[in-house]
């Protein structure tokens, strides 16, 4: 609830403690959809500071974990791409967030068809992409 209304600084304890109590109990191995929502949230608030490369990283970890062993279209693995997508636009690596953002897309339009409300938010993450490499020809 707190990362949703942006207090990243709130929710980061409550996060780490999480991370901790299952360290404790389990390993990536053991949980590793687990494991990836807390990089995931983590990846946000080092988004929030502009920590952009930490971000990555997290982000990048959480997608490799939440990915494994599960379908590709599989609504956490496309949230984790789209998020790898989204700190790489932030990270001014347009080129690298377009080809995210376009794979998400073709996957979600795949699975729940056009008219759906992850698909069209993917699809305005590809224009606004596109907006942001000035190619408005292709952001409409």
């Amino acid at each position: 609830m707190l990362l949703k209304q942006s207090k990243f600084e709130k929710a980061e304890p409550y996060i780490r403690e999480s991370l901790q109590i299952k360290r404790q109990w389990a390993s990536e191995d053991d949980i590793p959809w687990h494991y990836s929502k807390c990089y995931k949230n983590l990846s946000y608030i080092e988004l929030s500071r502009e920590n952009l490369d930490k971000a990555k990283r997290l982000s990048k970890n959480a997608t490799s974990l939440c990915t494994r062993d599960m379908l590709e279209k599989s609504a956490a693995g496309l949230r984790a791409h789209f998020i790898e997508g989204l700190i790489a636009l932030n990270s001014h690596r347009i080129y690298e967030a377009l080809d995210k953002h376009k794979y998400v897309l073709k996957l979600r339009k795949e699975t729940f068809g056009d008219n759906n409300q992850h698909t069209k938010h993917s699809l305005f993450a590809v224009g606004e992409t596109y907006r942001l490499q000035e190619k408005l020809d292709k952001a409409e």
